[in-house]
């Protein structure tokens, strides 16, 4: 069982905003077609790091296959109740995908700025292959993806 690890930007690193609904569709549908490549390439397994932004649409384009593709999502969350202090918006999304998940890692049992570099480890620890949207920018993105390069992983890199 081939596993998919991904990794993205928050809102506030994205080239739009999260009230640009047609750029966030152009960027959940792209994500999609990545998650759609990494089925064909044998994934049946998929891990978001459940933040906001760019994770959280990666879960939901990955929820969206799972009937038809047979797939499987993980949430891996740096601490419990990690959205208490999003926009509402955002906190709803995560709130409605995070039942629909097949499992769920947790980093640490209380909150701090560690867990999530934490989370990012694990994800990469059990990833062959990963989606990143990515421009350059530096952060846990690119923490993240340096881990994945080192570890030889396969990258399908998403500009945004």
């Amino acid at each position: 069982m081939a596993v998919c690890g991904f990794t993205g930007y928050r809102y506030e690193k994205l080239p739009f905003s999260r009230e640009d609904g047609a750029a966030v569709a152009r960027l959940q549908e792209r994500l999609r077609r990545a998650c759609i490549r990494a089925i064909d390439a044998g994934c049946t397994r998929f891990i978001s790091g459940f933040a906001e932004g760019s994770d959280l649409l990666f879960a939901d384009a990955v929820l969206s296959l799972a009937r038809e593709y047979g797939v499987t999502l993980e949430a891996a969350l740096p601490f419990p109740n990690s959205c208490a202090r999003w926009r509402e918006s955002d906190r709803a999304l995560y709130l409605s995908l995070l039942p629909r998940c097949d499992s769920v890692y947790e980093a640490s049992q209380r909150p701090g700025r560690r867990f999530y570099l934490l989370r990012n480890d694990y994800i990469v620890s059990r990833s062959d292959r990963m989606i990143a949207v990515y421009d350059g920018k530096p952060g846990g993105t690119a923490y993240t993806l340096r881990r994945a390069q080192e570890k030889g992983v396969a990258i399908d890199l998403i500009k945004p």
